[in-house]
């Protein structure tokens, strides 16, 4: 009956939010001492400038890092002024040059698959 089918959704989406909810916290736990070290490492690099910057700019998340982006999420400062100067050089979008310079190792994986 309709009651019956509402009622286990509404039980399965409980337990899938508990399983996501879970799930994320447990990742934010593993990431945290990395993430330590990396805004200490933000923070002496940059002389405490990315403490003032805006947004996510001065912002570098080991998760990033961790995935493969050394230069922090396309929000970053470092990416986001290399692709305001991709773009002014006329090498931004689909570009393949730009494409190159910003995943510099794409060209090896597409090798072995894209």
């Amino acid at each position: 009956s309709f009651p019956e089918i509402l009622a286990k959704l509404k039980k399965d989406k409980n337990i899938s939010l508990a399983t996501v909810d879970e799930g994320v916290s447990e990742c934010t736990e593993n990431i945290k001492p990395y993430q330590k070290i990396v805004d200490e490492f933000a923070k002496i690099t940059s002389g405490g400038l990315s403490e003032i910057l805006p947004g996510k700019m001065g912002y570098i998340d080991a998760s990033d890092i961790l995935a493969g982006y050394p230069l922090g999420g396309k929000d970053a400062l470092i990416p986001k002024a290399r692709d305001q100067a991709l773009e002014s050089l006329g090498l931004g979008g689909n570009n393949d040059l730009g494409k190159i310079i910003k995943d510099p190792a794409r060209p090896i994986r597409c090798i072995f698959g894209c």
